[in-house]
């Protein structure tokens, strides 16, 4: 487990630095949002090489102190604090509590794009015999047998279920919906939606919304 959530930190990483250097060669503003159960660190929307690469630094080795998820809190703060409109990325595996109310006012106020991070491991469970979980949150562990068909059968009805009723939500919200594929794919979604942006209303600002842990980081 450790392993998969280190390629998708290392994925979101790479994703977010790629929309950083994005907004430089578009003379964009570009800001950071990190967050956990809390708002660890908000860097606003600037211009500048040396704003940016700071920004790629927080995201590379930025060390948060909470170890829970509330996307609806950081948008809350999002909100209040970016009173202009923006293009707001929030790279995420979309793990966590209901933040569909939070969503609902980030997608009137700004440009808004989800990009979801997936990983086949998650989706389907391997029949491996007997398998210890662990919750990358609260460390708390329990075993299964994938081996049992009913076990596995639940275990894809629940991973279903979650992406039919996200799906839903981001759509209600008229948000731009991205699922990760290769870096070179998503870089080129990113950038079209950027670029769509600019020549809409000229130089804008961009903000990253990401979801942060120790060694692990699962969305921007």
């Amino acid at each position: 487990m450790a392993a998969l959530r280190n390629r998708k930190r290392e994925l979101a990483a790479e994703v977010a630095c790629l929309l950083a250097f994005s907004a430089i060669r578009n003379n964009d503003k570009v800001g950071l949002l990190l967050f956990t159960d809390r708002v660890e660190l908000f860097i606003p929307p600037k211009k500048g090489r040396s704003h940016t690469l700071r920004i790629i630094r927080e995201i590379l080795f930025f060390e948060p102190q909470g170890r829970g998820t509330e996307p609806g809190l950081a948008l809350d703060y999002l909100n209040k604090i970016v009173t202009r409109r923006a293009v707001v990325f929030f790279i995420s595996d979309f793990q966590a509590p209901d933040f569909s109310r939070a969503l609902a006012v980030s997608g009137r106020r700004h440009d808004f794009i989800a990009i979801q991070i997936q990983d086949e491991r998650e989706r389907v469970l391997p029949n491996v015999g007997i398998i210890t979980l662990e919750d990358a949150e609260t460390g708390e562990q329990i075993e299964i047998n994938t081996a049992d068909r009913k076990t596995r059968t639940v275990f894809t009805d629940l991973v279903t279920g979650f992406e039919t009723e996200l799906s839903r939500t981001l759509r209600r919200n008229n948000v731009d919906t991205i699922t990760l594929q290769p870096v070179e794919i998503i870089y080129r979604h990113c950038a079209r939606f950027l670029n769509n942006a600019n020549a809409a209303s000229g130089s804008i600002s961009s903000v990253g919304v990401l979801e942060c842990r120790s060694n692990e980081m699962n969305s921007f």
